[in-house]
């Protein structure tokens, strides 16, 4: 009582006060305080000024300009503000408790500034109308053609003509998207004399309607209801129009096989049935009747499209024409400092087959009196059977067909419509067996050679009747369409590509399955297939070309003439002598007949397949037989095997988490086995003794780093030169397993593969009728656990190994393998099976053909009524994707942190140690940038004397200070939960990736501090990698040397943990071994810090190094980094995605720029792949620019939360910071309690 009546302050206004609270909570609101407050600053800063100008003018006479932010100099500031902190011994008796803080903190150097160019489209040509000459600056007539001028990335097109593209797609595009989109094209609509302009539809409510219905999903979901919902609520919505709309008969007209006048070149379904001819099979012992011979067999409903009519169709849609490539062209990418450029490898429009075929075109004589431009209609067909029910026997085998000459980014798209459904191949009915009966002697059940001879016979009939008599014209004379632009050109269809798994390649290549020659491009032995990427092997692959000749024509003829006229068997020796040997069939191919007497190749046509050759072949093949050693090994090191696998964290969408025991292989799937061969090698690490180990480990070293390269989607002539060296180095590792690795293991089938082979030998025990117990049934009764299951080696006699050869070669030919794999057709399996949803089981082929027309036609009267269809409300997005900024973080402060409360909570932890000194001193120079930005643009670029300063200025040499010249109103800090970091990838696409605090996504990577440094050696670190702790913004107010006022500005920091790489140099690729990183101790001052995102190149996927263990923990664990959960070391996984494995190749990615300077390409190549890392350097000071709205100043109005407190100079830290020690942890230095327990 006493205490409170002795306590009397005054206010400047005059008030007297009796409680310190009532004095606090009136000087908020005192605007005499404000006023005396707002003098005394700028007073203060008006000495500090003077004071700085006398030091300047003493030292440099004159004055010296204010330099651009984001030079050299802002690592200059960053040394000072750091050496600042370092200065210990400072005369601070006449300082305030605020100046004489202890400076102890020791931050890492920071990481170095690089370029993420925003992607740019190739630059784009005039139009060919344009009767100005092409200006000699900018676009170059070459005795091969035109070359268009570099766009900042290096690449820049060259056309084999002379004259300017009629048509170019660059023109069309509309912006720096992930994928290009068509700019909105004026259509003309047709007249309809008494038609709807939306026929069969009576008006737009029934139309909208109806595209709901038939082009939505299936299964209706909450997005479906609110469009649902979105088309009831629209003004324009009539209910009675809706009500008198015939539905039956509008989807009748739009399922029709001919739509008729009311729609223009639609390409509708033909019903035909296809004929075959049943050879008779003779049996020995059994005599032949006189009226035994060749009988006719009919399969009827035969379901496809005209080819042409498709073509036609396809060139009408005004939306496809934008972006339809006409002309062909050769993609080059010329990096700075390189002698000479190289060819980009990517699209089939600039693939040497493409340029090949237009070549050939143009050099041909014209048809009679025409002059029209002459156009390839590049074909890529792919076909595949897929079940259509997860449970019966429902299957569907459609033939897909795509048109290269269209980018893949967009025909990997099943939501742009791209795959023309061309035909549903039939196979043999079930009345074929009792038809086959009669063709056999003794009217014994059929054989399966016969069987599998009519099934080929069956698939060629069928592709005869697509390759009629009109695509034949077409393919020599071709056909005259008068394209959407009103120009009248002639095309040529030509089939690139025929994408399919291996049983599928040899029914269409007609050879035999597995026979002494597998391979539908070569005639390599199978004996000599394990020979794969030996220099024999690779010229044995190009000197036994198959090839479709007279000479192979001559020898079927002559054993169908033995089969069908002489009735042998098709599998007799007298066929088989003629042959075998080419690995022949007797079957009359449907493409030799068709196209090879117009010089066609057929065997061009089957490319490779990455998911069948290699994730569901090799790579799954070695991920097995691991699996098998370690089973032979010990069985509990598969137990071992799938824990570790179920703690590696998830990356993205490239990597899942595995939350299923890999070792059993259940229902995996191709993206299964990618991922689990992605991060095998941690996995496994020291699961095996020496030396068994380490060979595993290269072994899954270089298969990984040969998928990396395979399927990248964009590749240039040293990388492939990389890829044939790790192919050599593939096959000699391989090689090296099976033969001295594997009989060092007695290996037998697994569990899932004895319990296979059992059935097997259940069911063909079965179908004899014998009563022979299997072994597996015998030896039940034995405890040991390989009983019955049978020794197992590893075979590399598969025409799947044979076909990893082939990669490179395909890729220079024909494009990357994305282009060519058979996922697109997987993925439009899905469309087949929704659309089998909606039929009623019964005939559904038919259904689905009048599906596929509706889906069809209701698109074409959309997009024939754009303008109408514009009008319609679009949904608004939950979550904003734009991908120009850096990053992206939420803008809002509902989440404000008091970074005095939080280091006080957090007492004692080593992450907190130092906690707003290492912040202030990560901010000065970001805010420092913003000041000096503010004031060139106000003053239009000319400097005004009050901001003439340099940055030698700023802080002085030690300078404890420094940081006092930065303030956070309130102390506050505002916390975020996601991040997304946007980079431009290897093949020039923006990409994103998101930071999750609360997930496992929130492994950062950056430049590392001079890993842009000319002289740096390819094995230097090139980058730091941190885990992300928080994401933060804070106001902060910037009060020394070139401030231009007191506005809060924001600045966005993320708080990490800095991992340290555990060995002195980086790995390069020759020692086929990860990087190695690990977590320093806590307690070191550099092992947290505060992380600019601008800085950050893009999230990594580090995993833990299994075989080390987990880290030991002191008694005072940290807390808020997890450190509990420490392993005692990691490795970065280089193969988590495409783009992660181009970050290691430095210097050969097109799209990372900061990689670029002082590229130089080899003439050849290296013994080590590391030598391909190219020395490079890039201009600090082209840094990235944050978006202008994160730049912005945040105003303070009247009555606002930011009032006089949190603007006061002298900071609230001193008045909150009552125990002892909060002043250590919040500035640096050492309490007297961490003292004691340090000794």
């Amino acid at each position: 009582m006493n205490t409170r009546e002795a306590y009397c302050a005054f206010c400047v206004c005059g008030r007297s006060f009796s409680l310190p609270s009532a004095l606090t909570l009136h000087q908020k609101s005192c605007s005499s305080s404000k006023k005396r407050l707002s003098g005394a600053l700028e007073k203060a800063r008006e000495v500090w000024i003077a004071r700085k100008k006398a030091r300047t003018c003493a030292a440099e006479p004159g004055l010296s300009t204010i330099p651009d932010p984001g030079t050299d100099a802002v690592a200059d500031l960053q040394v000072r503000c750091h050496r600042a902190t370092l200065s210990l011994e400072v005369d601070d008796i006449h300082l305030s408790l605020l100046e004489r803080r202890p400076w102890t903190l020791r931050n890492r150097t920071f990481p170095a500034k690089f370029r993420d160019n925003l992607p740019e489209f190739l630059s784009a040509f005039p139009p060919a109308d344009d009767e100005e000459a092409i200006p000699s600056d900018d676009f170059q007539v070459v005795a091969r053609g035109i070359v268009s001028p570099s766009n900042s990335f290096g690449l820049f097109r060259r056309y084999h003509t002379t004259q300017l593209p009629s048509h170019d797609p660059e023109n069309e595009y509309s912006g720096c998207n992930v994928l290009p989109e068509a700019k909105p094209r004026q259509t003309w609509n047709p007249p309809t004399a008494n038609l709807s302009q939306y026929y069969p539809y009576p008006n737009a409510s029934s139309f909208r309607l109806g595209d709901w219905y038939w082009n939505g999903s299936a299964q209706k979901s909450d997005t479906n209801f609110h469009d649902l919902v979105t088309i009831v609520g629209d003004s324009f919505y009539r209910p009675e129009d809706v009500g008198k709309a015939n539905w039956d008969q509008i989807n009748t007209i739009l399922g029709q096989e001919d739509a008729g006048e009311w729609l223009d070149d639609d390409a509708g379904w033909t019903r035909t049935p296809v004929t075959i001819s049943v050879p008779f099979h003779p049996r020995r012992g059994v005599r032949t009747l006189p009226g035994d011979g060749p009988r006719d067999f009919v399969v009827e409903d035969f379901f496809h499209r005209n080819l042409v009519s498709v073509i036609r169709e396809k060139l009408s849609r005004p939306h496809d024409d934008a972006l339809f490539h006409y002309e062909p062209y050769e993609l080059h990418w010329s990096p700075p400092g390189a002698t000479e450029d190289v060819r980009v490898h990517g699209e089939l429009y600039t693939s040497q087959a493409f340029l090949d075929a237009h070549d050939e075109i143009q050099n041909s004589p014209p048809e009679q009196d025409c002059h029209r431009p002459r156009v390839i209609a590049a074909l890529m067909f792919w076909s595949d059977t897929t079940h259509l029910t997860s449970f019966g026997e429902a299957k569907l085998c459609p033939l897909y067909m795509y048109f290269g000459n269209e980018s893949k980014y967009r025909r990997c798209q099943p939501s742009s419509h791209l795959c023309e459904h061309v035909a549903y191949f039939k196979s043999l009915p079930a009345e074929f067996r009792d038809f086959a009966r009669n063709q056999t002697a003794g009217r014994k059940s059929p054989s399966g050679p016969l069987v599998t001879h009519c099934t080929r016979e069956l698939t060629h009939a069928q592709l005869r009747i697509l390759l009629d008599d009109e695509f034949i014209d077409a393919w020599k004379h071709g056909m005259i369409v008068l394209c959407c632009d009103g120009t009248e050109r002639r095309f040529y269809p030509r089939i690139f590509t025929y994408s399919a798994d291996y049983p599928e390649k040899i029914l269409l290549a007609s050879i035999r399955n597995l026979g002494g020659f597998p391979c539908p491009r070569c005639l390599v032995s199978l004996s000599l297939v394990h020979q794969m990427g030996t220099p024999a092997d690779m010229h044995c692959r190009q000197a036994k070309l198959r090839i479709d000749n007279s000479s192979r024509w001559s020898r079927i003829k002559a054993a169908r003439k033995l089969i069908y006229e002489k009735n042998l068997q098709v599998n007799s020796a007298a066929v088989n002598q003629l042959l075998q040997e080419e690995s022949l069939v007797p079957n009359t191919n449907a493409f030799s007949e068709k196209l090879g007497p117009l010089g066609f190749n057929m065997f061009q046509l089957f490319v490779v397949d990455l998911m069948h050759e290699w994730e569901l072949g090799v790579g799954r093949s070695i991920f097995l037989h691991i699996l098998r050693i370690l089973a032979a090994q010990d069985e509990s090191l598969l137990c071992e095997l799938d824990r570790r696998f179920k703690l590696v964290p998830q990356f993205g969408t490239a990597i899942r988490r595995f939350t299923r025991n890999c070792s059993e292989m259940k229902q995996m799937a191709a993206h299964d086995i990618e991922n689990i061969l992605q991060c095998l090698l941690p996995v496994f690490e020291d699961l095996l003794p020496e030396p068994h180990n380490t060979d595993i480990n290269r072994l899954i070293f270089v298969a990984s780093h040969w998928h990396g390269l395979a399927k990248l989607r964009m590749h240039t002539d040293p990388t492939l030169e990389i890829q044939d060296a790790v192919t050599a180095s593939l096959g000699e590792h391989l090689r090296s397993f099976s033969e001295q690795t594997c009989p060092c293991f007695e290996t037998r089938e697994l569990p899932r593969e004895a319990d296979a082979r059992m059935r097997r030998e259940s069911n063909n025990t079965a179908h004899s009728g014998s009563t022979k117990k299997s072994n597996v049934e015998r030896d039940t009764h034995v405890k040991d656990p390989t009983a019955g299951r049978q020794l197992k080696g590893f075979n590399l006699k598969t025409y799947k190994l044979h076909s990893l050869g082939d990669y490179t070669a395909s890729i220079r030919y024909t494009g990357t393998t994305d282009s060519t794999s058979t996922e697109p057709a997987e993925l439009e399996h899905r469309t087949s099976k929704i659309r089998y949803s909606r039929t009623s089981r019964k005939g559904f082929i038919k259904q689905l053909t009048q599906i596929e027309r509706r889906q069809s036609r209701i698109r074409r009267i959309g997009l024939r009524n754009s303008s109408e269809k514009a009008t319609k409300p679009v949904e608004p997005e939950a979550v904003s994707f734009d991908l120009t900024p850096h990053y992206n973080v939420g803008r809002s402060q509902n989440t404000p942190v008091n970074i005095i409360q939080f280091v006080r909570e957090n007492k004692g932890d080593p992450a907190v140690k130092d906690f707003m000194s290492k912040l202030k001193g990560h901010v000065l120079p970001r805010i420092y940038a913003k000041h000096l930005e503010a004031s060139r643009s106000q003053n239009s670029g000319t400097i005004s004397s009050t901001s003439n300063q340099t940055w030698s200025n700023v802080v002085e040499q030690d300078d404890p200070s420094a940081l006092t010249t930065v303030f956070f109103p309130g102390d506050r800090m505002f916390q975020h939960q996601i991040m997304n970091i946007n980079y431009t990838s290897y093949d020039v696409r923006r990409d994103q990736d998101i930071i999750h605090c609360g997930t496992n996504n929130r492994d950062v990577m950056v430049l590392a501090s001079g890993a842009l440094d000319r002289e740096a050696m390819p094995a230097t670190h090139r980058f730091w990698f941190a885990r992300v702790l928080g994401i933060y913004h804070v106001n902060a107010v910037y009060t020394g040397s070139g401030m231009l006022d007191y506005n809060p500005r924001r600045i966005d920091f993320l708080w990490v943990r800095w991992f340290n790489h555990s060995v002195a140099e980086a790995m390069t690729w020759d020692k086929c071994e990860l990087d190695p990183v690990h977590f320093p101790p806590t307690n070191n001052e550099e092992s947290f810090g505060f992380l600019d995102p601008d800085d950050v190149i893009r999230c990594c996927h580090i995993i833990p190094a299994f075989a080390r263990g987990m880290a030991q923990v002191g008694k005072k664990p940290s807390k808020l980094a997890g450190e509990v959960e420490d392993w005692r070391g990691y490795y970065i996984n280089r193969f988590a995605d495409r783009d992660m494995v181009m970050r290691f190749h430095w210097g050969l990615a097109v799209g990372h720029v900061y990689s670029h300077t002082g590229y130089r390409r080899k003439k050849t190549l290296s013994t080590t792949l590391g030598a391909h890392r190219g020395n490079t350097a890039v201009d600090q000071s082209k840094g990235y620019e944050p978006p202008s709205n994160l730049d912005s100043e945040i105003p303070i109005e009247e009555g606002s939360d930011v009032e006089l407190e949190e603007l006061m100079l002298v900071n609230r830290e001193e008045q909150d910071l009552d125990e002892p020690g909060e002043q250590e942890e919040l500035y640096g230095g050492e309490s007297a309690e961490e003292e004691e327990g340090e000794e």
